[in-house]
């Protein structure tokens, strides 16, 4: 896919990386979304996102770099996203917006819902998420976009 933007192109993709999910460049793409990510930590997930058939993963790759990545489950007509990350030089650019967008253009789902902590709670408000339970467990509360 191309895009251009004023006077400015780049090309990028977002493709399915579920089956390079134990690659150090994908691993490393994924810590920042997870707590304590150390490189058995970070090896552990990933091989359980590849053992379940449900889990889908796919990076946004610039010019052959991934910059970022989104690992996700559906459920009828809900996605569930597990883990959602941009490498931090590139945030703010809207990498984690696209990612989003590509479950709503891709697959039959009407709603997404996703699990944070307050760091990233201002993304996921500014891309039109919710508060739909008050609730904390595990120092984590629930998001959905309605």
């Amino acid at each position: 896919m191309k895009v251009v933007y004023g006077k400015f192109s780049t090309i990028y993709s977002i493709c399915g990386v579920k089956e390079k999910l134990s690659d150090s460049a994908i691993l490393h793409l994924l810590a920042p979304s997870v707590f304590n990510p150390t490189p058995e930590r970070l090896l552990s997930r990933a091989e359980k996102y590849q053992a379940d058939d449900k889990i889908k993963a796919y990076a946004y790759a610039d010019n052959g770099e991934y910059k970022g990545i989104i690992v996700f489950k559906i459920k009828e007509q809900t996605a569930e996203i597990l883990d959602i990350a941009v490498k931090p030089e590139y945030q703010g650019q809207g990498i984690g917006s696209m990612l989003i967008d590509y479950i709503f253009s891709k697959f039959a789902v009407s709603k997404i819902t996703a699990e944070t902590d307050d760091d990233t709670i201002n993304f996921y408000k500014k891309y039109g998420f919710i508060i739909a339970d008050t609730k904390v467990a595990f120092d984590t509360k629930r998001y959905v976009r309605l």
